[in-house]
């Protein structure tokens, strides 16, 4: 309506029933010709002016093996994959990034433009993306620049089951920033699904959008997840580069594919130093050792650990918890030997070792570096002395908003703790879907998740992390200085952050946790 011109009203008629007839009989897809034809070394003859599409959404870790060697030659000739062994195992990078870079050099000409559905991880996302962010078509000897004209960010629109973007490339002309035509949507009311054949006068009268710059995070690298805000002055300063970063994230411990093992209801206390436990099959997907089922048993309290997923944690406070067993130490950390552990905690030993043939098969399937011949078959990754800090900071790696919490011990940081459960205090251990920083003050911790926690961090850390990807380079970008317990202003944020943590304990104190974070803000 209003896009069409009184004389293209016969093409555009004809182009319909086109379509509609080959929809009909199901041959209206053009991506099994990408598949099967895009990916030999030929060039169409006649490329095109404008091209349009909706193109396959696989992520590398979900595609087969066969289809992985397949393609990996498309990703490599392209220059899109850029990562060591583990990574080509783990990354986010998704095929619609291979279908993207096939169009534009197969199909689009030079000062053509093409309009792609994408998912919005392929601009923001830290954890891949930065080959697909090279803009430029280099197979065959070939150095051809395309740049993004235009992006429409429908990642706050309930519409797609994923964040999405519209993206708009032009071949032939090199990417600059910042680009300023990236528009972002949200929904006026309630954000109630939209029906994917509402017509789009209906769409449009429930969308607001505001317009966005957008530039690397990272200005030193140019393939860095991109930053979108209206106004960069402040956030230029957030991510000084010259600023030395003290503090580095990491992600929580990861299964390695047997959550359903380790992830233990609330154990109950038997004797002294031991508990009753039963693991939580309800968080296990693998089938195998869905299949081999509960285990129940009497263990060692030793290796049993109160837990805290993003399910137990929200800005500033503690919610609820778990438990998880970690069979592991700060000076063990690939695992406590199998001889050490069946001396030292043989009941422990042998509850594990019932799952003993499906726990060696997920590590050699799943897990970072295992070696099966020095390294025991319950291992969990990512787990060092880290895992036991005294202080943690964490974080949610899915969240609508970055928000972050303080925790310290079992009975100190989860309300409502079992004071009989264990012999003495425990350290809190976070499940992959926390990410961490650990800290050896009190109130350094509480220095730093002020300022991440502070309104206008939040705006820039939003700016450039999709709601399903707040990683570990949280603090990689944002240049917080080291905590100086001589400097009055970082003990004036350390202080108001304890504050507003202590006041969420407290029911009803929504007024003044919100007068406390204006003043943190002020003071960031």
């Amino acid at each position: 309506k209003g896009l069409i011109q009184e004389e293209d009203l016969g093409v555009v008629k004809t182009l319909f029933s086109k379509l509609k007839a080959l929809h009909r009989a199901s041959k209206d897809s053009f991506w099994p010709i990408i598949f099967r034809n895009s990916f030999a070394p030929v060039m169409i003859r006649d490329k095109f002016d404008f091209v349009v599409g909706n193109p396959p959404w696989i992520a590398w870790k979900a595609m087969s093996k066969s289809y992985r060697a397949g393609t990996l030659t498309i990703w490599q000739s392209y220059g899109i994959f850029e990562k060591n062994a583990y990574d080509k195992k783990t990354t986010h990078d998704d095929f619609g990034m291979a279908v993207t870079y096939v169009s534009v050099d197969q199909y689009l000409k030079v000062g053509g433009s093409m309009v792609f559905l994408l998912p919005a991880s392929f601009l923001k996302s830290t954890k891949g993306g930065e080959g697909f962010r090279k803009f430029s078509i280099i197979r065959n000897g070939q150095s051809i620049p395309f740049k993004v004209e235009e992006v429409h960010d429908f990642s706050c629109v309930s519409l797609f089951t994923i964040p999405t973007v519209a993206i708009k490339f032009s071949k032939g002309t090199e990417m600059t920033y910042p680009m300023n035509r990236y528009r972002f949507y949200t929904q006026i009311g309630r954000k109630s699904k939209i029906d994917s054949h509402a017509n789009w006068d209906y769409v449009q009268s429930i969308l607001e959008y505001c317009d966005k710059l957008a530039q690397p995070v990272d200005k030193e690298d140019a393939q860095s997840a991109w930053l979108t805000l209206e106004d960069m002055r402040f956030a230029n300063n957030v991510l000084n580069p010259n600023v030395e970063r003290s503090y580095k994230g990491r992600k929580g411990i990861e299964p390695a594919g047997a959550k359903g093992v380790y992830i233990l209801k609330e154990p109950k206390k038997a004797r002294k130093g031991y508990l009753n436990i039963e693991n939580d099959m309800s968080r296990q997907r693998r089938q195998d050792i869905i299949d081999k089922g509960v285990h129940k048993g009497c263990i060692e309290e030793t290796y049993i650990y109160p837990m805290l997923g993003g399910r137990n944690i929200a800005k500033w406070y503690v919610k609820s918890n778990e438990f998880m067993l970690v069979p592991h130490t700060a000076e063990f950390k690939y695992g406590v030997p199998e001889g050490i552990l069946a001396l030292e905690a043989p009941e422990t030993f042998q509850w594990l070792n019932y799952y003993h043939d499906e726990l060696l098969d997920t590590r050699i399937q799943n897990g970072k570096f295992f070696n099966k011949d020095t390294q025991p078959f319950y291992r969990l990754d990512n787990v060092g002395t880290y895992t036991y800090s005294p202080y943690k900071v964490l974080w949610k790696e899915q969240a609508g908003s970055m928000s972050a919490v303080v925790v310290s011990s079992y009975y100190e940081s989860v309300p409502n703790a079992n004071r009989e459960l264990f012999s003495e205090d425990k350290p809190i251990v976070v499940d992959s879907k926390v990410l961490m920083l650990d800290v050896y003050e009190e109130m350094e911790a509480y220095y730093v998740c002020g300022i991440i926690n502070s309104p206008s961090i939040i705006e820039v850390v939003d700016g450039y992390a999709i709601s399903t990807n707040r990683g570990v380079d949280v603090l990689k970008y944002i240049a917080i200085p080291k905590y100086d317990s001589d400097n009055d202003l970082h003990t004036k944020i350390a202080d108001t952050s304890k504050k507003i943590h202590q006041k969420k304990k407290e029911k009803g104190a929504c007024a003044n946790v919100c007068e406390l974070e204006s003043k943190l803000n002020r003071m960031i």
